[in-house]
């Protein structure tokens, strides 16, 4: 039986990758436009729009390229959690005032200065936010993997919620809840 520190290592694992990923990219994309960083957004706004059963296999196919399948399936819940990160972050330092920037570079603040000094404290009621968002994201995944650390299915929350309430509106008891392989 797994104890209570390998349970919880693998959804924190990709909570804080998510979170780490999505502050970086938020700094790096808000004071700039163009056509291009559009695109970036678009990309990593994708995996929202992703059925969980999709990362879920992507999940599976990254074991056949040579990955654990705990390693894997952090991977997926880290891009399935990113754009609830990234977003409200991004939104947020985009209308961060442009002269606290310039303000910065005056009084001869760094990049890394001017996050810890004036970006994180504009961001303050954010950050929790966002964690608490990308964290319910990797929670409704986690729950159906906790049974199943040995043979990982792409049996998915969302799948899951179907089976039920097939279950509940047929009348049938279900007696396992993942596919057999």
């Amino acid at each position: 039986m797994p104890t209570a520190a390998e349970l919880l290592t693998p959804p924190l694992v990709a909570l804080a990758l998510a979170f780490v990923i999505g502050l970086g990219l938020a700094t790096l994309r808000a004071p700039r436009s163009g056509p291009g960083w559009l695109t970036l957004d678009a990309l990593l706004v994708l995996p929202l729009f992703l059925p969980a059963s999709l990362l879920a296999n992507l999940a599976l196919l990254l074991p056949a390229l040579g990955a654990e399948r705990l390693t894997a399936w952090i991977l997926a819940t880290t891009l399935a959690a990113l754009p609830f990160t990234y977003l409200p972050l991004r939104l947020a330092l985009a209308r961060t005032v442009a002269t606290y920037r310039d303000t910065a570079a005056l009084l001869g603040y760094n990049c890394p200065t001017r996050l810890w000094r004036i970006d994180l404290p504009l961001l303050w009621p954010l950050l929790p936010l966002s964690a608490l968002l990308a964290a319910a994201r990797i929670a409704a995944e986690w729950f159906l993997v906790i049974g199943n650390l040995q043979r990982f299915t792409p049996f998915t929350a969302a799948l899951a919620v179907l089976a039920l309430a097939a279950a509940l509106t047929l009348g049938v008891a279900l007696t396992r809840l993942t596919p057999r392989v």
